[in-house]
């Protein structure tokens, strides 16, 4: 599904208010999961080469995406994530990267069932400093990336398996 599609979804359910996103170009959107991946290990400048790992490798979180009470604030916060000021959401199709858009951390917690529209496309959730990563696949698993290790407390049911 395009993110325009998405954004005119949004509209109609908030009264014709724009959804609170910037789209960014292509090549931004590639440069920025490039650089991710190089954080990673993955020396490539290829973002399907990202993608692909992103969509197969690093922590499961045990989580249903699907649950009528999912939320994305909670899920960082369990996690022990920093909740950035900004975030990227990359929409893809498996390894085919097919959008990026910006927008605030706040703006994606009340927004996100707008912009994953399951069952239809794949998603990573990049915290803009690079610190995390959240991939989500449209057959409900969740995977979590970090550069470095995280400090964070483990939790009983903090949701993770490492």
């Amino acid at each position: 599904m395009e993110t325009h599609h998405k954004m005119e979804i949004y509209s109609a359910d908030h009264a014709g208010r724009q959804m609170p996103v910037t789209e960014l170009s292509q090549v931004a959107g590639e440069t920025l999961l490039s650089e991710f991946g190089n954080l990673l290990g993955i020396d490539s400048g290829r973002p399907e080469v990202v993608l692909d790992y992103l969509f197969g490798q690093g922590a499961i979180i045990d989580v249903d995406i699907l649950a009528d009470d999912f939320s994305i604030g909670d899920l960082v916060r369990k996690q022990g994530l920093h909740q950035t000021d900004r975030v990227v959401v990359v929409l893809c199709n498996g390894r085919q990267y097919r959008s990026a858009i910006e927008l605030s951390y706040q703006d994606l917690v009340g927004s996100f069932d707008y912009i994953w529209y399951p069952p239809a496309e794949d998603a990573v959730v990049l915290d803009k400093t690079l610190s995390w990563a959240l991939s989500f696949a449209h057959y409900n698993v969740l995977w979590l990336h970090t550069p470095k290790p995280l400090q964070r407390s483990q939790t009983p049911g903090d949701g993770s398996k490492q």
